[in-house]
């Protein structure tokens, strides 16, 4: 019991210490906002492009231009697209790398800002993305998140796309673990 309290604690720390670093993401992207806008789009172009011909180094400069463009956006899916990228790199990158952990950190920008406009689509990517790279515990809060934005509304294919991320989300887990099992 001792063990799963301090789980919660360390999960609640996190979250805490995330939501304030999206509070100063959120500060940083109006002040972008402000100057002449980019879309993230060029830069995730510019990552596939770096990929393409082993330039890291360029990938991963367009990988933070990406994310800069994505918090001056309004919406989650850049966000998402801009994590997408940062595990592209890792994955040409052949080990754990910083990207990983700027992956998570699009991942938790764009939970966050779907969360805030009540977008269930935000919500069951984010928490599809959380379950890909095996963070059970955020993964499961986001699930719960998607599960109260659909119990606010009376829509049978919000429920349907809950159930279906759910399972996604424990078939997915079941597969690392048996990866990890190895």
């Amino acid at each position: 019991m001792l063990r799963q309290q301090r789980t919660v604690i360390v999960v609640a720390a996190v979250f805490a210490m995330l939501m304030g670093l999206e509070v100063l993401a959120q500060a940083a992207a109006h002040r972008a906002a402000q100057a002449e806008p980019a879309s993230s789009g060029a830069f995730i172009d510019r990552v596939d492009q770096a990929l393409a011909v082993r330039d890291i180094t360029g990938a991963q400069r367009a990988g933070h231009d990406a994310y800069t463009a994505a918090l001056g956006s309004r919406g989650w899916d850049e966000l998402v697209a801009a994590g997408d990228a940062y595990l592209r790199i890792d994955e040409a990158m052949g080990f754990r790398s910083p990207a990983r952990a700027r992956a998570r950190q699009a991942y938790l920008a764009a939970f966050l800002r779907a969360r805030s406009q009540g977008s269930l689509d935000g919500v069951v990517r984010s928490t599809d993305a959380f379950a890909s790279l095996g963070d059970r515990q955020v993964a499961a809060q986001c699930l719960r998140t998607a599960e109260r934005l659909t119990a606010a509304g009376n829509d049978p294919r919000s429920r349907e796309a809950v159930a279906a991320l759910a399972e996604r989300m424990a078939a997915r887990l079941a597969g690392l673990d048996q990866v990890q099992a190895f």
